[in-house]
């Protein structure tokens, strides 16, 4: 094997013998003539040399192309001179090699190995644009040195098997079962009905526990038939979705109904995750995870997580693991494995350091293909100094949670991001973002600056939005750029600038863009792609165009939205505030009346409670005013019909905290819920964010929430919400009717277009029945 660091080695052999031959004739080491070209020593190195190595040689190669960055008052990387970092922004280097490079050789000839198509080269570490690595620092990364240990071992043929350890004996997994939760029925109100029979009623019902039964029939997708409706996924349940009992160790693993893999060839596995249950700040310690196809056991003194999935055996699978809140791992790269034969288990290890004394946190990411099979929290204490742990022994102290996802290979050519919030001590944010864009090349990874106020910025925007759309005498054009300005402005306070170059590079392939983002306050979607450097160009490049949709890192969603006759809910409240008009919601409300035969609920307090309670909707509609404040980006507020008071009206509130404590658990499919919130027209009533509500939703086993970013007016609201439903039930996938509405919207004249968010699957597809 071969590692090539910062450019493009041949004939070293070559090279030591004319350096040899050169000081014993002369008494001096060949210069800077020797390179020359057409000097005798590069003619002689650009010649066959014996034993030179031949294509299909493991060659690894390390790149970096180089750009400082200046600050008013610094400069990355610090240790350069501010006169040489000036000199390079200004492309000193760059006019001299009339290209990218590292500031010693040409980004374009660090790859360029032999002659094209000889297939030298079997993996690369390449850092990007970036303001960090140069020619000389690369052994100082430890991205570089976690790369190079996987290389060596892959060189040596040490990494053929992964983890041959075999486990045997009788030991069991410690059960972590939570029990049966007590089904909450609905409460007396306007919206209690009938129990269904027993097929309708199935999927109201709570999780009754963590058992695995085993999964239906599989069923083969054949092209060019379109891809098989996605199997749901079990959602977590209030308080935690711990990980149900599992097998003896040893014993195979029983296949699951976590809707993974129900397709000809999956294979039941067991997945594991574990940490030290306690750490020690500035101590590096090492994070394990395993795959086998029989039950793994806990190691003593570790915050452990086992779950049953369904994988494909001839798919490797990517672990990525982030370090969510006060630790720093030390890379950001994934890694792979695949299922073993036999007992046999799997293993990947990744090494973190906490950052201070408190509550560490850790998401492990496990994927096939592009979309995420599991998502696994573990949860550690940094203490000063570590206690001794008993002996055989788990650690109570943090149980992980773990969410399963499915495998949706019919989706693996989309570009998707993924966005992970990570708290630093102190309260800082840093994003971390994987990006896949390019089908068949691995996920760029890159994080963000540490921020300390980015409600503020997330608050700052929508407020300048909000006073955008309401400057009603300013032209479409004139509200269309100012918010390309905001949008703009998010580009460079939330992405670096390595990423902002990749971003820009790859901006033709952003449509049907998914965003898998664990938090759900930032607007994604008004974020505008321009130029690192320069003026912003003219054309919109929002990410909201496209067909972007997003869902919750962890999950995902099944691609079939069934909405039943007689299971599809509206609230239109009839406002008792004469202030405040709903007329455009009434025209919303009859025509889900005429089309999906919608039942009205009635729009108070106890009338949505009881409805959450009951559970009995495929299909959600509200149609009203916001009311929440960019004071708070998690404070969801819808408003309620209100009730006179003798001559004042006492507000009623729908609030998101409402949905997290009152919604039913899904069990199967769960419903569609559209959220279409309108300006109320008075000062600090406005509808800045729909984090809160798209949670509750979701973490209820929604299976695809709509609603809009900041207020909207009413009209194209109406016409957006109105040609979304005409194209889902026409059969379009929700990507391409989320694209029909927004220019639907776009086109009656103002910038609510812009506005909405759509969690779904790009795929999804409503289904009437």
């Amino acid at each position: 094997m071969v590692v090539v660091v910062g450019g493009a080695l041949r004939g070293i052999a070559a090279f030591v013998k004319y350096l040899v031959s050169s000081a014993a004739t002369s008494h001096e080491v060949p210069g800077l003539a020797a390179m020359m070209p057409n000097s005798p020593f590069v003619k002689t190195i650009n010649t066959f040399q014996p034993g030179q190595p031949a294509p299909g040689t493991h060659w690894f190669v390390v790149s970096s192309n180089f750009h400082v960055t200046l600050f008013d008052d610094s400069h990355r990387p610090p240790e350069f001179p501010r006169e040489l970092a000036v000199k390079l922004a200004e492309g000193f280097v760059d006019q001299l090699f009339k290209g990218d490079n590292d500031l010693v050789v040409d980004h374009a000839s660090m790859s360029a190995i032999g002659l094209p198509g000889d297939h030298y080269v079997a993996d690369t570490l390449d850092f990007g644009t970036n303001d960090e690595v140069y020619h000389g620092n690369y052994f100082a990364q430890q991205r570089f040195v976690d790369a190079l240990s996987r290389w060596l071992g892959q060189g040596l043929g040490a990494a053929a098997e992964l983890g041959s350890e075999s486990v045997t004996g009788a030991e069991r997994m410690a059960d972590h079962e939570t029990g049966p939760e007590p089904e909450i029925g609905p409460e007396a109100g306007p919206e209690t009905e009938a129990r269904e029979d027993e097929h309708d009623r199935g999927i109201d019902m709570v999780d009754p526990g963590p058992s695995l039964p085993a999964p239906t029939a599989p069923t083969a997708p054949t092209a060019p038939r379109p891809p098989p409706s996605a199997p749901s996924l079990p959602q977590p349940r209030r308080g935690g979705n711990r990980p149900g009992p599992v097998p003896p160790v040893g014993e195979p693993v029983a296949p699951t109904e976590s809707g993974q893999g129900e397709r000809e060839g999956a294979t039941p596995a067991q997945l594991a995750a574990e940490m030290p249950a306690t750490v020690t700040p500035a101590v590096p310690f090492t994070v394990r995870v395993r795959l086998s196809r029989s039950a793994i056991a806990a190691s003593e003194g570790t915050s452990h997580s086992a779950e049953n999935v369904a994988v494909m055996a001839d798919r490797p699978l990517t672990v990525q693991v982030i370090g969510k809140a006060n630790v720093q791992m030390s890379s950001l790269d994934p890694d792979v494995f695949t299922l073993p034969a036999g007992g046999g288990i799997s293993e990947l290890q990744f090494v973190g350091t906490s950052l201070a004394v408190g509550p560490v946190v850790l998401t492990v990411v496990v994927r096939q293909g592009r979309v995420p099979i599991a998502t696994m929290a573990l949860h550690a204490d940094a203490v000063a100094t570590r206690p001794k742990t008993a002996f055989g022994t788990v650690s109570p102290l943090a149980q992980a949670v773990v969410h399963t996802g499915i495998d949706a290979p019919e989706l693996e050519g989309l570009p998707c991001i993924d966005i992970v919030e990570r708290r630093l001590p102190g309260g800082q944010i840093v994003y971390q973002y994987a990006v896949r864009l390019v089908n068949g090349e691995p996920a760029r990874i890159f994080e963000s600056l540490p921020m300390t106020d980015r409600d503020a910025k997330v608050a700052a925007a929508l407020d300048q939005v909000d006073a955008t759309v309401r400057a009603t005498a300013d032209s479409p054009a004139e509200q269309l750029a100012a918010l390309q300005d905001i949008g703009a402005t998010l580009f460079r306070q939330f992405f670096q600038r390595d990423l902002q170059c990749y971003l820009w590079a790859h901006r033709d392939e952003l449509s049907n863009l998914i965003i898998y983002a664990d938090e759900p306050y930032v607007p994604w979607e008004l974020v505008h792609l321009r130029p690192a450097t320069g003026p912003r160009q003219k054309a919109p490049r929002f990410l909201a165009e496209g067909g972007l949709v997003r869902w919750q890192l962890g999950s995902f969603p099944s691609r079939q939205i069934r909405v039943r006759s007689g299971r599809v809910r509206s609230i239109c409240p009839v406002y008792a505030d004469p202030s405040l008009s709903n007329q455009q919601g009434q025209q919303e409300e009859a025509f889900l009346q005429a089309r999906f035969g919608a039942k009205a609920v009635t729009a108070t307090p106890t009338g949505v409670r009881d409805l959450l309670r009951g559970g009995r909707f495929d299909l959600l509609h509200f149609t009203g005013h916001g009311a929440a404040s960019t004071a708070d980006i998690a404070d969801a507020r819808v408003l309620l019909q209100g009730r006179l008071r003798g001559s004042t009206v006492e507000q009623q509130y729908l609030a998101a905290i409402t949905v997290s404590e009152n919604a039913r658990p899904a069990h199967g499919p769960g419903p569609l819920v559209v959220f279409n919130a309108c300006q109320t027209g008075r000062s600090g009533e406005l509808f800045t964010t729909v984090g809160g509500f798209a949670k509750a939703f979701l973490d209820a086993g929604a299976s695809a929430f709509v609603s809009c970013l900041w207020s909207v007016h009413e009209e194209p609201a109406r016409v957006f919400v109105e040609t979304l439903y005409e194209r889902l039930l026409a059969g379009e996938p929700m990507s391409v009717a989320s694209i029909a509405a927004r220019s639907a919207a776009r086109d009656a004249g103002d910038p609510t277009w812009l506005a909405y968010v759509v969690y779904a699957r790009p795929d999804a597809v409503l289904a009437r029945s």
